[in-house]
């Protein structure tokens, strides 16, 4: 908060021209947790009208012109209160009373929650924040049944935080708004998620499926119609078909990537299922099929010796987006390494590096005339191309 108040004290820096979103957002914070929080007296380096170190009814000035950066501690003396310093500047009554409040000059000044229930401090803040009808607060009581992700983004959405077009343009964008799912309407987020042709089709999609009513549940706007949902214990259901309208959107944005209501409703109706199975949801699909977890396989693999007179050659490739590498060792039938090598190399993808490992290590074995060779790689993609099982990629050829 430092950044946006060099000249003026936090509690009194109000609304500029020219505002950065996350400036307002904190200062919307502050007003919000400043009533939960209070000073305990250290250093005292803490204005002393401004900042709240006290109960509020004990600051009581004698007048009315009252000096704003005076500091706790210029009202100390030594160890205790000043009693000259207190009745110059407070009324006798308030000047009694601070008196009375204890500090401790050997540690150092530490906000606290008024009221504490917890160990932690940020959790008290949001339980005294977030409670009651507030959304902030009920989107996180539906946690159990949306990923990090589905979570994240359901918190945007509620705080008009997702970049729709309506959105982009109050940022000062100039965009031509149109919907990428249905091409006929400008884009914001209640048409994109309920008003649109295409999501109006996905939800009647996922309607038919249901063993519920929704009649009386509004499918307009998230946040006005999310009382509704809570109230049938299925707040997380708009989030989730939210979810995967927005992903939809952006494959057809940004991706190119067609897709259809069907397919959205049948991704919607596959997390649903999963969220029964697994995680205790509600059962409101009519026809649920049973849903079994896949058994592990454990296939142990371990290296074997060659036999005379042959030599093992077992080559890796390593690939990221950054790097990639080879490398390759040469063993007898009696374990002993003959060679090793590696190099960094420049990559199309991972295959690309498992294939010029192997063919690394032929070369060197060619060029030291060990004739008689088993190679062993651990790509199942490179075994088939040697076997001539699957054609190769242009860049392997």
């Amino acid at each position: 908060m430092a950044k946006y108040c060099k000249y003026d004290h936090p509690g009194e820096v109000t609304k500029k021209v020219g505002d950065s979103r996350t400036c307002i957002q904190m200062r919307r914070g502050r007003e919000d947790i400043e009533k939960f929080l209070i000073w305990e007296l250290v250093h005292g380096e803490i204005n002393f009208w401004k900042d709240k170190w006290c109960p509020t009814d004990h600051l009581e000035p004698l007048q009315q012109d009252k000096e704003e950066d005076l500091l706790v501690k210029d009202c100390w003396s030594g160890n205790e209160w000043s009693e000259d310093a207190l009745n110059t500047i407070l009324k006798e009554s308030s000047a009694e009373r601070i008196s009375k409040i204890h500090f401790d000059r050997n540690k150092k000044d530490q906000i606290h929650l008024i009221k504490r229930t917890s160990s932690s401090l940020s959790k008290d803040i949001q339980n005294s924040i977030f409670r009651g009808d507030n959304c902030q607060c009920n989107i996180f009581t539906c946690k159990k049944f949306l990923t990090p992700s589905m979570l994240f983004f359901s918190w945007r959405v509620l705080n008009d935080l997702i970049p729709t077009d309506d959105i982009l343009k109050l940022k000062g964008l100039k965009v031509i708004s149109r919907c990428h799912l249905c091409k006929n309407n400008q884009e914001f987020s209640d048409h994109l998620f309920f008003s649109c042709r295409f999501s109006r089709d996905v939800w009647k999609h996922l309607t038919s499926k249901f063993n519920l009513n929704l009649i009386n549940v509004g499918r307009g706007n998230i946040k006005e119609n999310l009382k509704d949902w809570q109230e049938i214990n299925l707040m997380s259901l708009p989030f989730s078909v939210a979810w995967f309208l927005w992903n939809a959107r952006n494959n057809v944005k940004y991706e190119d990537i067609g897709t259809n209501p069907n397919s959205v409703g049948s991704n919607c109706q596959a997390y649903l299922q999963k969220l029964i199975s697994w995680k205790k949801f509600h059962k409101i699909l009519k026809n649920l099929p049973n849903i079994e977890l896949k058994q592990l396989k454990v296939i142990k693999v371990r290296w074997e010796k060659p036999p005379y007179p042959f030599i093992k050659i077992n080559t890796d490739g390593s690939f990221t987006n950054r790097k990639a590498g080879i490398g390759g060792i040469f063993r007898d039938h009696t374990s002993k390494v003959l060679l090793y090598f590696k190099a960094p190399y420049i990559a199309a993808d991972a295959l690309d590096t498992e294939a010029t490992a192997l063919y690394w290590a032929l070369n060197f074995s060619m060029e030291i005339q060990w004739n008689k060779i088993n190679a062993e790689v651990d790509s199942y993609l490179l075994v088939d191309l040697i076997t001539e099982n699957t054609l190769p990629p242009w860049h392997i050829i």
